[in-house]
């Protein structure tokens, strides 16, 4: 949340501190999303709330790069794991980690590395389906994109 509190602070002293949007990603660490949501909100200047789209992965981003089952396949050439609610720490870090090597490949970032490949083939509507979190967020952006 600091790192919020100092874009913001950044923003509201440039000349034209009016992005269309702003995207605030906070992990959920097993929080329910709104509870997240409203956390971020609750921080929000103003200027800049009626911008704000909060992506709260619950419990972590690596849930979300696993929500569609097919993206995993398609890129990683192996099955993905099941998306049981886990709040272990490292729990999807490693399950993320395990399908990247067991499709042969090797994850020199965490796993990260493989993001851009995985949202790239992703189908949103189905890692929505997975995924409650990714729904609110995918819900949140689509009310923003339209206003």
């Amino acid at each position: 949340m600091q790192e919020f509190k100092k874009y913001q602070h950044l923003a509201l002293t440039v000349s034209n501190p009016h992005a269309n949007m702003v995207v605030v990603a906070i992990d959920g660490n097993c929080s329910p999303f709104a509870k997240a949501r409203d956390r971020v909100l609750k921080s929000a200047e103003s200027m800049i709330e009626s911008r704000l789209v909060v992506a709260s992965p619950d419990p972590h981003i690596e849930r979300w790069y696993l929500a569609d089952p097919k993206a995993v396949f398609s890129v990683l050439g192996c099955d993905a794991p099941g998306l049981e609610p886990k709040c272990e720490r490292g729990y999807y870090k490693n399950a993320l980690r395990d399908t990247i090597a067991r499709g042969g490949h090797m994850a020199l970032l965490g796993g990260t590395e493989m993001a851009a490949d995985l949202i790239g083939n992703m189908d949103f509507y189905r890692a929505g389906k997975n995924d409650s979190s990714f729904k609110a967020f995918l819900g949140d952006l689509k009310t923003k994109l339209r206003s």
